[in-house]
Order: structure tokens, then sequence, then C-alpha cells
């Protein structure tokens, strides 16, 4: 512990100059950046205001800093900025910085400034640039690097026209304080690393979950250091970054030491005495932790809380989830490995236990078991195509070669369109194959998977605001929901809500109300599923322009006595119950009534998945929602009667506030 206080002594000189980040709001636009050594550099603004006005100076907990440097490069991020003003004090403009400007008719920039980046700005037509004659505008357009030539102009950057001993000498500088604090970082995190075990140690010897305070308390505590490091790791880079998230695992390692020795169930205090706390029940860790990422736990609204800590969260358990996911891949590949030789001999069994076996597929019904991954997770991969998926694909486990089927039409040649009519969208996947306690939806992961690459690559959702749930659980859906309403408040009601469900539905025998089934949902206990009516009351409540749902849900047919399939079925449809949609709201179901949600077995898809793809690629993503159900209630009733030779009618529910208009929407 002394060590470590040390240390943390040594870096008190550097910290005040590490950068933090800000908001500004200047002439009713919104600005975002970083303020490092007394200098505020703006990182990005709100890309639909059409007249900005860089300030030259922000103010941030009470302090007004000179703004020094513009650099809001965003790769993608289409701007309708038209008319745009940098003040006079703004020195240098990074390279690419206002490259993604397609919009821009006039630009004025200021006499202070000393440097402008390569390609800093896009050659548009009809562009006006208001600046000094001194600023070699012919360079400037073409892309070039201008630099200050010694004369008072602002020329094209040659080894003759360098940048000054005095630029060299600042930069040299800044390299020895950085060695200086990635040496203090590195001894600061090993201290801390060594507390951490300590910690961890002392809460391996105890039965934790046998006290349920202590327990809470300490989840707690895991939460809001969760969102701390989230948060510093958004405001700070590099060195700095290392040392701001040391500095938070400490202050919790502290907390936690503090609530076993208040339960007397600390065994050691010799190593690691816990530092007397001020007033406010902060360390020194505490303060420092605070003065760096400007946190004020407690003083924060439910809305601002909100904001910050679903997205976050959501965040942070993905990668740790995709983490875990692939070393359970891996562990089962060599399992399976391990097995092939054994299964190969159960294949060849004779009498009655091959008989048996084969009957009832007692192997495959291992397979069943939960396979839960997210977004970019472990998925089948499916067929060979000519085009490669968007979504990442791990090595599955070992299985006998299968061969090799045709690529299926609209798994291929995906249309991709550039638009960015969907660039304030967000999306959700949910497609449940494998289940628990269920039997297997036929083709649910390839639904959601390509769907998924239509989202991105035909509709032009920006592929972060896509989020895919493969084989999710009851938490992953209500997750999913937490993370899309977080969105939709964020973007203040100008965002569009897109909800895809392929899997198992179920009604409950009372009162015939439908539900969704979650991979570990046991459908004889109806609280395990997920109500399609609270589903709807949730997306019904978000300030958005639209909520469009797509439900190609069902429960199996298949007999489980023989392993055959009475039907290819799905399972049987949900009906919304004429349910009254709230909100703007428009709800496509894969069937009507009681029939069945079926499968298209020659293409890989669930039916009613399979002629939505086909419409959004022979459309290009450019169709109607009135002419894709007409597509879709044509295609799919005449299919299934020549595929399954049973009826499967698809349905259509809309709230009151969009059925003046809603067969004129698009995605």
């Amino acid at each position: 512990m002394k060590r470590i206080l040390t240390l943390m002594i040594a870096l008190a000189a550097i910290l005040p100059g590490m950068a933090q980040g800000f908001t500004y709001i200047y002439k009713g636009v919104e600005f975002k950046g970083k303020i490092n050594k007394g200098e505020a550099c703006i990182k990005s603004f709100d890309n639909k205001a059409p007249d900005v006005t860089i300030p030259a100076s922000v103010s941030h907990k009470g302090t007004s800093y000179p703004v020094k440097s513009v650099s809001v490069f965003m790769n993608g991020v289409n701007y309708s900025t038209v008319r745009l003003t940098l003040e006079e004090g703004i020195e240098d403009i990074d390279k690419f910085c206002f490259n993604e400007f397609r919009k821009l008719t006039s630009v004025s920039l200021p006499a202070s400034l000393r440097h402008i980046g390569k390609n800093a700005f896009r050659d548009n037509s009809g562009m006006t640039l208001n600046m000094l004659s001194s600023i070699d505008e012919t360079s400037l357009r073409k892309g070039y690097e201008l630099h200050p030539d010694g004369s008072g102009s602002m020329m094209a950057y040659t080894p003759a026209s360098a940048a000054p001993r005095q630029k060299q000498q600042k930069n040299d500088n800044k390299k020895q304080e950085e060695v200086m604090m990635a040496s203090y970082a590195d001894q600061l995190e090993k201290e801390v690393e060594k507390h951490t075990k300590f910690i961890n140690q002392q809460l391996q010897a105890i039965n934790v979950s046998s006290n349920n305070g202590l327990r809470i308390e300490l989840e707690k505590l895991q939460n809001q250091e969760t969102l701390d490091i989230a948060q510093a790791e958004r405001d700070y880079e590099n060195v700095e970054r290392k040392i701001a998230v040391a500095v938070i695992h400490e202050k919790y390692n502290e907390d936690r030491q503090r609530l076993l020795q208040q339960n007397g169930l600390l065994t050691q205090t010799d190593n690691y005495i816990v530092p007397s706390t001020d007033n406010n029940g902060d360390t020194g860790f505490g303060k420092a932790m605070k003065e760096m990422l400007g946190l004020k736990r407690g003083k924060k609204n439910k809305k601002d809380k909100q904001n910050e800590t679903d997205a976050l969260k959501e965040k942070l358990k993905e990668q740790e989830r995709l983490l875990k996911q692939q070393q359970e891949l891996l562990a089962q590949a060599e399992k399976n490995n391990q097995k092939a030789a054994a299964d190969n001999d159960d294949d060849s069994e004779g009498g009655i236990s091959g008989a048996v076996k084969g009957m009832f597929g007692f192997r495959n019904k291992k397979k069943n078991k939960k396979n839960k991954t997210e977004n970019n997770t472990a998925v089948p991969a499916p067929a060979p195509t000519q085009q490669q998926p968007l979504l990442a694909t791990a090595t599955e486990a070992v299985t006998p070669a299968a061969p090799q089927l045709p690529p299926v039409d609209v798994d291929i040649d995906i249309p991709v369109v550039k638009t960015d009519k969907n660039a304030n969208t967000y999306c959700i996947i949910i497609a449940n194959e494998k289940y628990e306690d269920v039997p297997e939806v036929e083709f649910a992961e390839r639904d959601g998977n390509i769907f998924r690459e239509y989202c991105v690559k035909t509709l032009g959702i920006p592929e972060k605001q896509v989020r895919s749930f493969i084989n999710a659980s009851y938490t992953d859906i209500k997750r999913a929901l937490n993370w899309i309403e977080t969105m939709a408040d964020i973007s203040g009601g100008n965002s569009k809500v897109l909800f895809y469900y392929a899997g198992h539905g179920i009604p409950n025998e009372k009162d015939k109300t439908a539900y969704l089934i979650p991979t570990d949902g046991f459908p004889k206990d109806i609280t395990t599923c997920f109500k399609l009516s609270d589903l709807y009351a949730r997306l019904g409540k978000i300030k958005t322009q639209s909520v469009t749902v797509l439900l190609d849900a069902c429960f199996s047919g298949v007999k489980r006595g023989t392993g055959q399939a009475l039907v290819a079925a799905r399972g049987v449809a949900i009906k919304p119950k004429n349910e009254v949609l709230s909100g703007n709201m428009v709800v496509f179901t894969a069937a009507s009534d009681d029939e069945t949600a079926l499968s298209y077995k020659d293409k890989r898809h669930g039916m009613f998945t399979y002629f939505l793809l086909d419409k959004l690629k022979k459309s290009q993503g450019n169709a109607s929602f009135g002419e894709i159900f007409n597509t879709l209630s044509t295609e799919v009733k005449k299919n299934s009667m020549l595929e399954n030779d049973k009826l499967q009618t698809p349905s259509v529910n809309v709230s009151t506030s969009m059925k003046p208009r809603w067969e004129k929407m698009q995605f």
C-alpha cells in the first residue's frame, strides 16, 4: 500500500496534464473534445447542424480553455454542415478533418492558423473559401499539407518548409514526459495487481454466497467499478488510460477490503492497511479518481445515469461474453475431437442398440445444449458463397463431413447500397435455434445472420447500430430492449427502431396470451418466457419516428419418437390477439390465427424470412411496407402449400398513429 501511495504522489504532478473529455454547447451546436495541458481540441460535433461555428474557447467545470486544434474526422459519418466558421485563435486543423463534409458551400478560416493537415477539406463543387490570401488555396483544395513558409504565407509542406526547431524541441520534451509517465504507470499497475490478487485470495477463502448482504454490496462495487473503467477508457488514451484504470482498480480494492473488515472476514491485514477516509468516505485514491474522471456518484439524476450506464455496461458484457464463448468453442472442439472415434463406433452398432440410438438420436440431443452467442460471436458457417458474410465466424466442433449444398440465392450477391437514410436506425436481431428444453428451430441462426447482412449492406444501417443475439436467453432479451431504449432516448426521438425475432413462440393455455421462448425458457413454466404484449408495450413507449417488428416465431412440430417431422414445421405461429399497439409501431408476423410458421427447406430459411430477404434483394431495399407485405402474403401462402401442403398467411398489425401511412413507409 505504501508503494502504491508513493507512486501516486509521483504521478500527482503529471495527472493535471492528462486529457479530459468535455461537452460544450456553442450557438446551439453541441461540441465534444479533449483538454490536455490547458488547451482544448474539438473532436466532434452534431453532424446534423447546417451552420457551425467552432469556438476559440470552451468552458469546462468552471474553467475556460483556448481551442487550439480541430480534429473531427469520423469515417463514414455524413455531415449536413453547409456553412463552417473557425473562430480566430484556432491554430491547427488535423489531416482529413473535414474530408467527410460533402455539403460544405462556405468555409471561413482564421488568420491564426499555423497548420492545415493533409486532405483536411474535400474540394466540393461550388465551395468558397474565405481566408487570408497568404494561404495557398490551390494546394489546400488539392489536399496538400500546409505550413508557414517563413514569409507569412501558408504553403504546401516541403522539406525546406519543415516545422521550426521550437516545434521539434516541444515534441522531444513530450516524448520524455511520455517515457516517464509510462515507467510510473507500469510500476503502479504492478503494485495494484498485487493488491487485487490479495483481495481475491481473501474472497476465495470465505463463502460470500451465504452472506446475502455482503454479496449484494460486492456486486454493487463490481458494477460501479466496471462503469468507471468504461468511462476512463472512453476519456483517456494510451498511458493516461493505464494510469486512470489502475487508480480506479485501487480505489475499489480499498472499498472491498474495508467491506470485508467491517464484516470481520478479513484474515490478513499486515500487507495492506486501508487508509483513513475523509468526511465523504473517500481515500486518496477515491479523490484522485473523482478529480481525474469528474465522477460525482450519487449526484446524477436518473435519466443521465440511465443514458450512461446501460450502453457502457452492454458493451463491456458483450466483450467479456465474446471472449468466454471463444474459449468454450475451442474447448468443445478439442473434446469432440477426442470423442470422434467413439461416435463413429457408435454409428456402426447393430441390433437393438443401434436401432434405438438411430431412432432417438441420443448424440444429437447432446448438441442441443445452450450455445449462446452475441453480435460477432461464433455462428454456424453457411454453405460456401460468392460473398463473405459480415459476421466473424469461428471453427465449430469437428463433425463428420456433410455434402456441400449449393448456395442459397438470397445468401449471395447481397446488394450493397450507399445510403444514409438509416444512419439513425437501431436494430435488434434475436435468432434462437438451439434450446435447452425444447427442440431446435430449423435455420433460425441462418435467418438472423443473413438478415443482419441485409440490414448493414442493403438498408445502410451502421454496423455498430445492429445488435445480434444468437440463441438469446431471457436476460439477453431484456438486455436487448434496454439497449434499444437507451439508444433511442439518446437520439431524442429522431431515430428509427427495427426488431427482428426468429425462434420459438408459445401461447399460454389459460388465456391464449402469446409468449416468445428464450433459449433457457421452460414452456411448462410460462413465467420463464417473454410475454409478447410486454415487448409491444416497451417498444411502444420509445420516443422514435417508427418501430418496425418482424416476427418469424414458432415452436416445433417434430415428432420426437421417430425423429421424423410431421411437416417441416418451425411451429405454431403466434397470433398477436389483435392487440391495440401503442406508439408508432408496425408489426409483421409470419402467420395468422392457428396456422403454422413453416420452413422453406430447399432455401434453408424460414418461409417468411426467405421471401422478406428475396424482396429486399430484388428491390435493393427500396420497397415500401405495402409492397413487401403484398409479396409476403402472395409468395408465402403459395409456397407453403406447394412445399408443405399447409397454408401459412403472414399478417400485419399497425398502431393507430401509423395506419394512414404505414403502407408507404420503407425500412
